[in-house]
Parts: structure tokens; sequence; C-alpha cells
């Protein structure tokens, strides 16, 4: 059974990051892009009293990605950037700062989650979350 882990990452204030994963399903297997049918992003600034309250980024919510540009049918084991494990990740997304919302991650010293919701097409939603200090 999959364990949900919020994984944390860091911004610079008015940057972007970059989320990287190893996802799998209900089985315990990887995720590929032929099982996965959705993908959406949401990112929302955390609430520091009240994380119930977290308000989504006006420009980012509900973003729908292409399957096939955040999710890899191999796991990638040669890149730096993935520093968790020899086994390697199999999905990755780059928060895009480059449209006319800029970036999400506009307040510095504050937290915020981004939350990917990816449907595949038989089985139970797949949620991953990012928890990203802004600095």
């Amino acid at each position: 059974m999959p364990n949900a882990i919020e994984h944390r990452a860091s911004a610079f204030k008015g940057g972007s990051v970059t989320c990287l994963a190893r996802v799998i399903d209900a089985d315990g297997d990887p995720i590929v892009v032929a099982h996965i049918a959705s993908a959406t992003c949401v990112v929302e600034l955390i609430d520091a009293n009240d994380e119930d309250a977290d308000v989504a980024v006006a420009g980012f919510e509900d973003v729908d990605l292409t399957v096939a540009n955040v999710v890899y049918d191999e796991l990638v084991t040669d890149d730096d950037r993935w520093t968790v494990d020899a086994t390697g990740y199999n999905f990755c997304h780059t928060i895009d700062t480059t449209g006319e919302d800029g970036s999400p991650f506009l307040i510095a010293g504050r937290e915020y989650r981004v939350t990917y919701t990816l449907g595949p097409s038989t089985g139970p939603v797949i949620i991953v979350r990012f928890r990203v200090k802004v600095i």
C-alpha cells in the first residue's frame, strides 16, 4: 500500500520550483503515461493559523497538465536534481512562471502547497503534494 507523503521544497520569492516524485499506483507499481488519463495542478497559499483556510493562488487553480509532459514510463535515475535515492523518479513538473500570472510564490517567509491530482484510467485518484517554503 502506498504511503501519503507531502514532499518538501523551497523557492525564491517570485521564482519557480520543479517538483520531482516517484509515484506508484494502488498496486505499488510505478505509474506510466498509458495508465493516467488526466493531470491537474493547484497552488495554494497555506494559512499559518488554519490549514483548512488555504487559498488557491489566482491563475494557478486546477491547471490542466499534459500527462505525457509530467509522467515518465521509465524511472529517471541520471538526473542530479533527484537526491532521494538511486531508484529514481517518474513524475516531474516545473511551475510555469512565464505566463501573465507570473510566479505563484510571491510572499517570502510563507509556505505554499502544490497539489497534483492524477486521474488513472482505472482505479483511485492519485494525489501528489509538495509543501514549498518561499525564501
